[in-house]
């Protein structure tokens, strides 16, 4: 599947340090009538000596009844460059990647192959990632519906040897209790990026635990930025005291911590007592 970013919210959360969960799809649309077409693959992650280069290609179908034109363009998200800077902004073309054609027409249920070649710099560390925009333009002048499809594929091309996988736990919000809701931040301090994984297993004294699962999907916190992930339960929970014990996974490191909240009778949470510690 795709790793879309809705392009509307992205300078903002860029320039703000911040990556909330993005919304992900293989096509947006801007009106029913939009026309479909898919890009294979969705991601592509390699990791190659720095000095070298990768090549590869997208292949893409329209399995419409109609002519569609894309194009092709892509938004830097490299940490080479500025860690946890805002991206250097979407553009048909980067300095380290080559893309051909930019502008690809598909007739009806036809399929084509966009190409690409991606350089590494010798002096590059952890890795150089953009993501890759397919889109439609407007329909021609005279038409009754102005439709943009779009889609974009991620590519992440990592400098072996080095890497640096570090993470820091921000922060564990109870932000909601009907249903219950759980914040996690999780801070990317190395120079690659990784799809964390783990729980939340909150219990109530003398009940069964509530495990909730963060980041199923897989993900990607970029180098550099804050990533809040959302853990929710299918109930409300009643007042009381509760522990609260995190799992997680991050690249090779681990996050454990345990703390006690209590929630009052309007619903309202808050932290009682911290038990332990990220590490």
């Amino acid at each position: 599947m795709a790793e879309v970013y809705l392009l509307k919210y992205m300078r903002k959360i860029f320039s703000a340090g911040l990556i909330i969960l993005p919304v992900v799809a293989v096509i947006i649309f801007f009106s029913p009538e939009a026309m479909a077409f898919t890009v294979t693959p969705g991601r592509v992650e390699v990791t190659i000596p720095a000095g070298e280069s990768y090549e590869g290609s997208f292949n893409v179908a329209n399995p419409d009844s109609s002519a569609v034109e894309i194009k092709v363009s892509a938004e830097d998200w490299s940490s080479a460059k500025d860690v946890g800077k805002t991206a250097a902004g979407e553009t048909p073309f980067l300095a380290w990647l080559e893309i051909s054609p930019k502008v690809l027409k598909l007739g009806p249920s036809e399929t084509g192959i966009i190409n690409y070649k991606a350089t590494l710099p010798k002096e590059t560390k952890g890795e150089l990632s953009a993501m890759i925009y397919f889109g439609t333009g407007p329909a021609p002048m005279g038409g009754s519906v102005s439709v943009v499809s779009r889609v974009g594929n991620a590519l992440y091309v990592i400098a072996k040897g080095t890497e640096i996988v570090k993470g820091e736990l921000i922060d564990i919000i109870i932000s909601k209790t009907n249903p219950l809701k759980a914040d996690v931040a999780v801070k990317n301090a190395g120079n690659v990026h990784v799809r964390p994984k783990g729980k939340l297993l909150i219990q109530k004294r003398g009940k069964k635990p509530v495990e909730l699962s963060l980041n199923d999907a897989g993900f990607p916190v970029l180098p550099g930025q804050t990533y809040i992930f959302e853990a929710w339960s299918k109930k409300k929970i009643s007042p009381g005291l509760y522990s609260c014990q995190l799992n997680m996974k991050f690249g090779e490191e681990s996050f454990d911590k345990k703390f006690e909240f209590i929630v009052d009778a309007k619903g309202k949470a808050s932290i009682k007592e911290e038990k332990g510690k990220a590490k």
